[in-house]
């Protein structure tokens, strides 16, 4: 009976909130947070987030007679230099890289499910490796005796341990997964139909950029495939590099051929205003402009005020926001704004010049409509940079 009981308490205390401390009762090891140890359980890799790879499973196991037969190579005042992590330039630096590589997989060596970050990693994986190799070639003594000496790995060489880890099981799983498991014709396949789309865009008349675009993202992972599972420096890789490269810039080249071809008959404004001020007035749309659209970039290449004379209106009108009655009395003239979007065409957008003649005839710019929460200017037209009349 007492035997059973006996059992039934140990059974209890296993399945328990309690387990954890049971468990270093009994052997003795202080169980990580969140984590219960069987009985004669180590921590092992796998429950305290370490690397699995066989050579960090070594880490700490070095037998003695394995630890003296390093440390005997060197004298005592060498091992104190060469376990120095001071003495080796660079050294915070070195970690630091190796801890991007680990931060780029984060969930192991998973690929990512945005297809984004999937290429960025694995374009990123040729130098990721160059980066170890690095770092095992300039450590591997510093490795070692730390090691021997110390009978547990430096936090530069578990860094490298996990990192090296992530990035061969990332390996595995691109060359793993059906995705990538032809990327020479599927690099193929997906310039093609971006081709394709792009001529029918054309015929059709309809944006369809973002289809384009997909094919290309997916005819670049595919590229991104071959250089991790065979490097960068592989004929493969450099052939389709520059088969990817050519399709983009010949893409590039249709589009703006196309787009040349669609405003080739847009036609210039015109200067309709002849008032004194008509320089003045096209300055101060100018500097409005600028103040509006801090962030546009783009150069103005002409002001051109299309309207005739001052339009003025006047009257009362109700605001919904006070539920009150507002006074205007106000006067417009129409402007166009043309400003640089490549070395060939040139975008034109509206806008009015606006005088409040309630505020002392105060002069301002209204050019923007509200698309979503965010104000644009009012888009009209694109036009060849040729057929501006300055």
């Amino acid at each position: 009976m007492k035997i059973a009981l006996k059992k039934y308490i140990v059974l209890l205390l296993l399945v328990s909130p309690f387990a954890s401390i049971y468990a270093q009762i009994n052997i003795g090891v202080k169980a990580p947070k969140g984590i219960n140890l069987k009985k004669n359980e180590k921590p092992s890799s796998e429950n305290t987030g370490q690397s699995t790879s066989s050579e960090q499973n070594k880490e700490g196991n070095m037998s003695k007679k394995e630890r003296n037969e390093i440390l005997t190579k060197h004298s005592e005042e060498d091992i104190r230099n060469i376990t120095d992590s001071t003495k080796y330039p660079g050294y915070e630096e070195d970690i630091r890289k190796v801890d991007e590589v680990r931060a780029q997989y984060p969930y192991g060596g998973e690929l990512s499910s945005s297809l984004n970050t999937s290429l960025i990693q694995m374009d990123l994986f040729d130098q990721h490796q160059k980066t170890l190799i690095d770092v095992k070639q300039k450590y591997a003594t510093y490795f070692e005796v730390y090691k021997a000496k110390n009978n547990s790995s430096s936090q530069l060489e578990l860094r490298y341990l996990d990192a090296g880890n992530k990035t061969e099981n990332f390996k595995k799983n691109v060359s793993g997964n059906s995705y990538y498991t032809n990327p020479v014709p599927n690099i193929d396949k997906y310039i093609q139909k971006a081709m394709d789309a792009f001529q029918s865009s054309k015929k059709s008349g309809l944006d369809n950029e973002n289809e384009i675009e997909g094919y290309l993202l997916n005819a670049k992972l595919n590229l991104a495939a071959i250089g991790v599972i065979s490097g960068k420096s592989d004929p493969s890789y450099k052939e389709n590099d520059k088969k990817v490269s050519d399709a983009q810039t010949k893409l590039v080249e249709m589009k703006k051929q196309a787009q040349e071809e669609s405003v080739s008959g847009t036609l210039c404004p015109k200067d309709v205003y002849n008032g004194a001020d008509n320089e003045r007035f096209k300055q101060m749309t100018r500097d409005f402009w600028k103040k509006i659209f801090p962030d546009n970039k783009d150069e103005i290449l002409a002001v051109y005020i299309v309207g005739e004379s001052w339009n003025r209106k006047k009257g009362r009108e109700w605001n919904k926001a006070s539920s009150t009655y507002f006074d205007f009395d106000e006067s417009y003239l129409e402007v166009r704004i043309i400003t640089k979007k490549d070395d060939t065409v040139a975008t034109i957008y509206a806008g009015d010049l606006r005088k409040n003649h309630l505020n002392n005839d105060k002069i301002d710019l209204q050019c923007t409509m509200m698309k979503g929460w965010q104000k644009v200017p009012i888009y009209v037209n694109k036009i060849l940079i040729k057929n501006i009349k300055k």
